[in-house]
Order: C-alpha cells, then sequence, then structure tokens
C-alpha cells in the first residue's frame, strides 16, 4: 500500500511533467513566432531593397541633369565677399587729435 508520501511525490512528479509539458508547448509557439517575424522581415527586407535600387537611377540622373543643365554654368559661390567690402558698424575707436 502506498504512503502518504509516495502519493505526494507521484503529485509532485506529475505536476513536474505537466510543466514541462506546458513549457514545451511554449517553447513550440515561441519558434513558430520567431520564424514567422524572420519571414516578415525577409520579405520587408527585400522590399526595400527593390525600393532603394529603383531610386538610385533616378538620384543619379537628377544629380547628371543639375550639372549639365543650362543653370550649371551660372552658379556662383554666394558665401565668398569680395574685398572691397568692409564693416560699417564704427565698432572702432577712433584717436584723437591734438
Amino acid at each position: 500500500m502506498p504512503t502518504p508520501g509516495d502519493v505526494k511525490s507521484w503529485e509532485d512528479r506529475e505536476s513536474e511533467a505537466t510543466d514541462m509539458a506546458q513549457a514545451y508547448r511554449d517553447l513550440a509557439r515561441g519558434e513558430q513566432t520567431a520564424a514567422a517575424l524572420e519571414a516578415n522581415l525577409s520579405v520587408l527586407h527585400s522590399r526595400l531593397d527593390a525600393m532603394l535600387a529603383g531610386l538610385e537611377p533616378k538620384e543619379a540622373a537628377v544629380a547628371d541633369a543639375s550639372l549639365t543643365g543650362p543653370a550649371a554654368a551660372t552658379i556662383t559661390d554666394e558665401t565668398a565677399g569680395s574685398n572691397d567690402e568692409k564693416p560699417q558698424d564704427g565698432g572702432g575707436e577712433k584717436k584723437k587729435q591734438k
């Protein structure tokens, strides 16, 4: 006849087996979810690559047109000033004549 300790041990083992089975099911479900996410990311990556590949020729054409178009001959460097320009603020001190 089983003792109360034996029954408790069997219940614990049964509970452990149930917990392990649930953990295994959760792990399998997680792996399936991860595989689905990887597949979706691969599709997204492929679409982004295709979009970027489609944009590169357009960018090159725009850059070529801007460098060879009629406006290219009139491009000037507006950041350079002439040497004739002098500050008009009068910030320097004037010497007094004696």
